[in-house]
Order: C-alpha cells, then structure tokens, then sequence
C-alpha cells in the first residue's frame, strides 16, 4: 500500500521531468542544435 501523498510526490517528479525536457528542448533550439532526447 502507498501512503496516501504518494500520488502527490509522483505528480511532482512527472512535472519536474517534463520541465526538465521542455527546458532542454528551448535550450537546443536557441542554440540552432538539431533536437535530440538521446543524453548522448
């Protein structure tokens, strides 16, 4: 059984990931990099 917040700290971590990559995604683009969502 998750503890009741549990739900909350995934909403949380899901929100960070996709700022995280939205973030990335604006930082290819003013650099004229083609996008990529490979790290490498």
């Amino acid at each position: 059984m998750y503890p009741p917040h549990a739900w909350k700290s995934f909403l949380v971590m899901l929100l960070l990931v996709a700022a995280a990559g939205l973030g990335w995604e604006w930082y290819c683009r003013t650099r004229g990099w083609e996008i990529s969502y490979s790290p490498l």
